[in-house]
């Protein structure tokens, strides 16, 4: 009996830790593209652009994080601008070494759908830019076809969230994990393992009392 009780201990802290952490802020993630830095997919001569339609400007987004390779150079300079319909949704622009770039956007109170995002290099040198190649399609100025690839952006949140808030990103971030045996419903079946395992805990410490 003591064993059970003892379990059912358990399970109760891990029903309120897991609430606990549901709940309360961390750093957010306001959406992303979908798509991993699998590869750099796309070069950008200075003064040339990439761009891809069909994207999302997610609500609270505060910067664009890119994976940016510089080559030689110790720096690259790359500015973004998102459109809807011709008109400016979103611009920032920044110097930074190779390695993981945020863009600093003005926060978007309001989110977008069907955005052409692009990204201008404005510095001297040659940059790439990491996405997933053979899927999507990049116009790049300058060239006639299309690159078979899709850019990798993910957009980090103007403040704290909580994880519910963050549960569509969570989500989808999960499905893309390659052991992933629910697509994306792994997420949402991990959650339920554990709060089957806190209520076996509750249940087991009923029992317990009543014995």
């Amino acid at each position: 009996m003591r064993l059970a009780a003892f379990g059912g201990l358990v399970g109760l802290a891990f029903v309120a830790a897991l609430a606990v952490i549901l709940a309360t802020g961390g750093p957010g993630l306001a959406g992303s593209s979908g798509v991993r830095p699998d590869a750099f997919v796309v070069t950008l001569p200075p003064g040339q652009s990439a761009c891809q339609a069909g994207q999302s400007l997610p609500p609270g987004a505060s910067s664009a994080q890119l994976v940016v390779g510089t080559w030689a150079r110790p720096t690259g300079t790359i500015a973004l601008r998102a459109t809807k319909d011709r008109e400016v949704v979103a611009r920032g622009s920044i110097t930074a070494p190779s390695g993981i770039v945020n863009v600093p956007i003005k926060p978007v109170s309001r989110g977008t759908e069907g955005v052409v995002l692009c990204l201008r290099n404005v510095g001297p040198g040659p940059i790439a830019l990491a996405g997933r190649p053979d899927i999507g399609a990049i116009s790049v100025t300058g060239r006639k076809a299309t690159i078979a690839a899709a850019l990798s952006v993910l957009y980090p949140s103007s403040g704290d969230l909580s994880w519910t808030d963050q549960a569509g990103s969570i989500a989808e971030r999960f499905s893309r994990v390659r052991w992933a045996p629910f697509g994306s419903a792994t997420l949402w079946a991990t959650l339920l393992v554990a709060l089957m395992a806190g209520a076996g805990g509750i249940v087991a410490t009923v029992l317990a009392n009543d014995d």
